[in-house]
């Protein structure tokens, strides 16, 4: 994927998506998205049961990342993986 400066100068304005996610896009990994931030809240234990945002997100990003993984297998099977190219920068 090739970023733009200006994208990139966004994220930067934003820390919490730089430190969770940059990285990864960075190494060129593949993200399963949800609709919001991947986590949810409680204190007691049980408690993150009536955090319903919080599991609905979790089923997203479960659908995702499912759909994710198997297009990815599904693309290995039918076109290999893709040729690595030597690192010279």
């Amino acid at each position: 994927m090739n970023y733009s400066r200006k994208y990139i100068e966004t994220l930067n304005k934003d820390n919490n998506f730089i430190q969770n996610n940059l990285e990864k896009v960075v190494r060129l990994l593949d993200i399963a998205s949800g609709r919001y931030w991947n986590n949810g809240f409680g204190r007691e234990q049980g408690q993150i049961e009536e955090d319903l945002e919080g599991l609905q997100n979790a089923r997203i990003v479960a659908r995702n990342m499912t759909f994710l993984m198997r297009g990815i297998a599904l693309a290995k099977e039918k076109y290999g993986l893709p040729e690595k190219e030597e690192i010279t920068y």
